[in-house]
């Protein structure tokens, strides 16, 4: 059976595994050491809990037969990144499945959890980032109907 609810203090421990397996796998790919995700479990805890507070904040976690797989963490608000966006911007921040639970489509329901969050509050932009190795995460974004990629970001090691 598949639940999703809502994020609240008691679920750190669930979020923290999910966390860590989810550094883990970024850590993989990333190339410039210093943007390697550290694991440090009480700046996390903060970070946490921080996060599940405010009222523009949309934290939901995901669970099958009873067992935390995977989280959506994303927000709202009328600026972005200094600009102002008539009727507000949704910006999905982090979302995570388990490796063992992914291809079943639990993307896709939490993302729609989050845009009907969206659409309660009049919002008509929700925008996203992921890396361009995440060929599986490009592919389901673009199938629920998100558009791009429209800006790029370049490194160079020095």
């Amino acid at each position: 059976m598949i639940k999703i609810r809502k994020a609240n203090k008691k679920d750190f421990e669930a979020f923290w595994k999910l966390e860590k397996e989810f550094r883990e796998y970024n850590n993989k790919h990333e190339i410039i050491e210093s943007f390697k995700y550290k694991l440090v479990k009480p700046k996390i805890k903060k970070y946490y809990l921080k996060i599940i507070k405010p009222k523009i904040n949309f934290f939901i976690f995901l669970e099958e037969n009873g067992k935390t797989i995977g989280y959506l963490f994303g927000v709202c608000g009328k600026r972005q990144n200094g600009q102002i966006y008539k009727g507000g911007w949704g910006y999905l921040d982090m979302i995570f499945i388990s490796e063992k639970y992914r291809g079943k489509g639990y993307a896709k329901l939490l993302i729609n959890e989050f845009l009907k969050f969206l659409k309660r509050r009049k919002i008509k932009i929700c925008t996203l980032h992921t890396d361009s190795y995440n060929k599986s995460a490009i592919k389901a974004y673009k199938k629920i109907g998100f558009k791009g990629p429209i800006q790029y970001k370049f490194f160079r090691k020095i």
